[in-house]
């Protein structure tokens, strides 16, 4: 055993707050606080006798979630650990985000006796959070205009709008083509992860036709598919399997399976896209591929931002599968995958179903 001198030492001179509440009254007026280290005091502006006796209660505000503050108690009301990200205030009114873990302290016989929360300032990684954020909205931003026009352009050299270029003008001007829509493509998954971050990300409610969906799907990826020499084989569910949310979103999560399945699969294969009630009742769409598959030490890392399994030419911008997680992840339902090393790999999403 460590010798409690030496543990009330660790616990003064911690970067960390530290603060033990008596555990009852939950109800009203709440645990009051029964003791608070150094850092407490340095990051609220509160001295000790100013804080012990009072609740908790004392460091929220207007802008504290109620939410998450409702998560808590429901957590400790059960007498569990919880863990959350909190924005509370200090004695002077300046909000600052904690992350902060209470854990319950229990007496010989078992009994719930104080509630130790142990808490690290996050308003220093926040704020460069939001200014990452910012920047990243703004650039996007600044950059669409000029690349809209760029876009047009070469569109119209493509079109024949002046003289015919020569085989080597007609190849740059493919490049150069090509380029621009990874960069768009970079552009509006930026903007896309931004608004994830932000909560910003709008979605419509409607019952849809998951078959009908997945068929509207793979027309639109379809020449994508014919460019890279990959034939696309749509097996549907004899069942109309119908599913609630946006179906432009949940388009755009099928965009991305279709399109990084035909650029992996080799040329003159088939990528399988399935429809069928998985066991025991979402509803399951599989897009499988003959690609390379997935290295095994990648598999942790797939659905990461900015991260790709296999290096290639063909581009990308990392941010695809990111970005279908958490589309999926909002309707109720999970992504996930089977590599199937050296070839081929079966991604799936469960979306529950609705009657």
């Amino acid at each position: 055993m460590v010798d409690s001198d030496l543990l009330g030492a660790i616990i003064e001179h911690a970067n960390d707050i530290v603060i033990l509440t008596r555990a009852e009254p939950l109800d009203e007026p709440g645990p009051v606080i029964t003791y608070v280290n150094p850092a407490f005091t340095r990051l609220t502006g509160y001295r000790r006798e100013e804080a012990l006796g009072q609740t908790p209660r004392i460091l929220q505000g207007p802008d504290t979630d109620r939410a998450t503050l409702d998560r808590i108690r429901a957590a400790l009301e059960r007498a569990e650990p919880v863990r959350e990200e909190v924005l509370n205030y200090d004695r002077d009114g300046r909000s600052y985000w904690l992350d902060m873990q209470i854990m319950p302290l229990r007496d010989t016989h078992g009994r719930v006796t104080h509630f130790a929360a142990i808490e690290r300032d996050l308003t220093e990684k926040r704020r460069a959070e939001e200014l990452k954020a910012e920047f990243v909205s703004t650039v996007s931003h600044e950059l669409r205009t000029p690349l809209t026009s760029i876009s047009g352009a070469l569109r119209l050299l493509e079109a024949g709008a002046v003289s015919p270029l020569s085989d080597a003008g007609s190849e740059l001007l493919s490049l150069a083509t090509r380029n621009c829509d990874r960069l768009q493509t970079l552009i509006d998954d930026l903007l896309d992860m931004q608004k994830i971050v932000a909560g910003k990300f709008e979605f419509a409610e409607e019952r849809i036709d998951l078959g009908e969906l997945v068929r509207a799907g793979v027309a639109q990826q379809q020449p994508f598919a014919a460019r890279h020499r990959v034939q696309f084989d749509c097996r549907l569910s004899a069942e109309k399997l119908v599913v609630r949310g946006d179906a432009n979103r949940l388009l755009q999560v099928l965009a991305n399976l279709l399109s990084n399945a035909a650029k992996f699969a080799p040329a003159d294969s088939v990528v399988t896209i399935e429809v069928r009630r998985a066991d025991p009742s979402p509803a399951r769409v599989t897009v499988a591929d003959r690609g390379p598959g997935i290295p095994p030490e990648f598999h942790a890392h797939v659905f990461e931002p900015f991260t790709q399994a296999v290096d290639n030419e063909l581009g990308g911008t990392g941010l695809g599968l990111s970005i279908a997680r958490a589309l999926v992840e909002h309707h109720g339902g999970a992504i996930g995958f089977h590599a199937n090393r050296p070839v081929g790999t079966v991604f799936y999403v469960d979306l529950p179903l609705v009657g």
